[in-house]
Order: structure tokens, then C-alpha cells, then sequence
């Protein structure tokens, strides 16, 4: 626990410190999105069903004929 505490610290004084403008972070939005990761997390870790249908949809996602959009005919699984 402590050590996932640590690299979140770490990581986020790694954002600040290579930030050209530090004025402009907003730690609002930084505490939500840390709190969405924790709940997200907790959730993953504590309820098999919520962990199920996560890896369930990224199963699905990967499988031929399901193409990411975002990606055209370039993204991953796409052929050659």
C-alpha cells in the first residue's frame, strides 16, 4: 500500500516538475483523477464480477473483427 502511495506521489511531482507552466495545474482536477483511480482500483481489487466484465470487454475488444476506430486499419491486430 505504502509503496503504491509512493509511486503516485512520484509520479505526480514527475508531471509538476517537467510542467512548463506550473501556475496552470489544477489540483482539483488532479485529486479527482487520482480519486477516480483509487475507486477504480478498489473496485477491480475487491469485486470479482467488476473484475470479470473488465477483462470480459478487453477480451471482446481484441478479438478480429472488432477494430478500434481511433485507429483505422493501422492500430493493433490490424494485418500488415
Amino acid at each position: 500500500m505504502m509503496q503504491s502511495l509512493l509511486g503516485l506521489v512520484a509520479f505526480a511531482a514527475v508531471a509538476v516538475v517537467m510542467s512548463e507552466n506550473r501556475g496552470k495545474i489544477s489540483l482539483k482536477l488532479v485529486t479527482a483523477a487520482m480519486g477516480l483511480q483509487l475507486v477504480l482500483g478498489l473496485l477491480l481489487l475487491k469485486f470479482e464480477r467488476v473484475r470479470q466484465g473488465f477483462l470480459l470487454r478487453i477480451c471482446q475488444s481484441r478479438q478480429p473483427g472488432n477494430h478500434d476506430r481511433r485507429f483505422g486499419d493501422h492500430g493493433p491486430g490490424a494485418a500488415g
